[in-house]
C-alpha cells in the first residue's frame, strides 16, 4: 500500500473513533447514565418532596401518598405520606392535640415507619394525643417561626422541643429563609448540567477528586468506620466554630425567646436534647478523630438545659440514656446519623417520664 494509503486508512480510523467516541458522548448525555445516584436521590427530595416557604425557607408538600425518598449510599429508603400542612400527622387532628413535637428529622422519624417513631410510640404510651410538627433540617429559628405561626390557633398543653447537635450552627436571617433555596445552594440540584454528563468530564472529575482528596486538608464532614462498624464524621453535628464565631450567643437569644412565647401562649416548654452518634460513641470517635470537638456539643447543652430551667421549663439531655443503654445493640443507623427504630423507642422511653410529670403538673 502507497504512503498516502496509509494516510487515508489512518484518517479513516481516526474518524471513525471520533465519531464513535461522539455517539458515546451522546448517549451519556441524553440517557443520563452518568448522573450521580447522589444527585438523583437530592433532586428528587428537594424539588420533588420539598417546596419553597417564604417563611420557613422550604417546607414537605401538602398530601403526599407514600413518597418514597432514597439515599443510596447508605442504602436507605422509606415512603412518607404528609397532611394539609406538610407534616407526617395523616388522620389526625392538632387541634385536639395534647402534646406538640417541634424539632427535625429526628422528630419527623426519617427513614422509619410513621408507628416506628417517638411520636407516635409516646401517644401510644401515654394515652395523649401528639402532633407532630417536625421536619427534616429544620432548626431553632424554624421551629420558632412554626411556634409563632400556629400556636394561636391550637391549645397544647406542652410544647416539646427537641434540640439536635446540627441546631447547633450559624444563624439564619429571615431574608436567607426568603430565598433559601437560592440561599443555600438547593436550585443546583435542579437540573445535572449536560457538560457534566459526559464520559471525558467524569473521567476528569474523578481523577481531579482523587488528587484533591490526598492533599485535602482535614474537613469537618470526613468520616471513617469506627471497630463497632459504625460511620463517625469529624464534626457533622454542632458548627466547629459554634462557640468561637459567636454563633451561640444568637442562637442561644432566640431559644430562650421560643421557650417564652410558648410559655405566652399558655403551654408546658419542654426541651428534650438529642445526642449526636459521635458522642453517644464517644470511645469509638476517640479511635479516629481528636474528641475536643465533642466539648461543643456538651457545652452548649448543659448551657440550653440551664436556660429552659430558668425560664421554669423541663429539659432533659437524652445523652446519659443513650451512653448507658443505647451502645449496644446500636441505636444509630450504620451510616446514616439518624436513630433506628431501637433508638426511638429508647428516646420514648425517657420522655415518657418527663412529659407524665410535666402533664401531672398541670391543673
Amino acid at each position: 500500500m502507497t504512503e498516502s494509503g496509509h494516510r487515508r486508512r489512518a484518517g479513516f480510523a481516526a474518524a471513525a473513533a471520533a465519531v464513535g467516541w461522539m455517539l458515546v458522548e451522546l448517549g451519556a448525555v441524553t440517557t443520563g447514565v452518568l448522573v450521580p445516584a447522589a444527585f438523583r436521590d437530592r433532586q428528587r427530595l428537594l424539588h420533588e418532596f420539598f417546596e419553597p416557604d417564604p417563611m420557613l425557607g422550604f417546607r414537605a408538600k401538602a398530601n403526599l401518598g407514600n413518597f418514597e425518598i432514597r439515599w443510596s449510599e447508605a442504602g436507605e429508603r422509606a415512603a412518607y405520606s404528609t397532611d394539609a400542612q406538610g407534616f407526617r400527622n395523616v388522620g389526625r387532628n392538632a387541634g385536639e392535640a395534647r402534646i406538640l413535637f417541634l424539632g427535625d428529622s429526628f422528630a419527623w422519624g426519617v427513614w422509619l415507619e410513621r408507628k416506628l417513631t417517638f411520636p407516635d410510640l409516646l401517644e401510644r404510651r401515654l394515652g395523649m394525643p401528639i402532633a407532630n410538627w417536625g421536619r427534616q433540617s429544620y432548626g431553632i429559628e424554624q421551629y420558632a417561626l412554626l411556634a409563632e405561626r400556629f400556636l394561636d390557633a391550637y391549645d397544647p398543653q406542652i410544647v416539646a422541643v427537641c434540640i439536635y447537635a446540627n441546631d447547633l450552627t450559624q444563624p439564619i436571617s429571615r431574608e436567607q429563609l426568603a430565598d433559601f433555596y437560592r440561599a443555600f445552594g438547593w436550585s443546583e440540584f435542579r437540573r445535572y448540567p449536560l457538560l457534566k454528563r459526559t464520559v471525558l468530564h467524569q473521567a476528569w472529575a474523578r481523577l481531579a477528586g482523587a488528587y484533591r482528596a490526598r492533599n485535602a486538608a482535614p474537613s469537618h464532614l470526613d468520616f471513617a468506620e469506627a471497630s463497632n462498624g459504625l460511620r463517625l464524621y469529624r464534626g457533622l453535628g454542632a458548627h466547629p466554630h459554634y462557640e468561637s464565631a459567636g454563633y451561640d450567643k444568637a442562637v442561644e437569644a432566640g431559644y430562650a425567646d421560643m421557650l417564652s412565647r410558648i410559655a405566652a401562649a399558655g403551654a408546658a416548654p419542654v426541651v428534650f436534647l438529642l445526642p449526636s452518634k459521635e458522642s453517644v460513641y464517644r470511645h469509638r470517635y476517640r479511635e479516629l478523630f481528636d474528641e475536643t470537638y465533642l466539648g461543643i456539643e456538651q457545652r452548649a447543652y448543659a448551657r440550653l438545659r440551664g436556660i429552659a430551667q430558668a425560664r421554669g421549663a423541663t429539659a432533659l439531655d437524652l445523652t446519659p440514656a443513650f451512653r448507658g443503654e443505647g451502645r449496644e445493640p446500636p441505636t444509630y443507623l450504620p451510616i446514616d446519623p439518624h436513630w433506628n427504630a431501637a433508638g426511638h423507642a429508647l428516646a420514648a422511653k425517657h420522655m415518657a417520664a418527663a412529659l407524665e410529670a410535666v402533664a401531672a403538673a398541670i391543673p
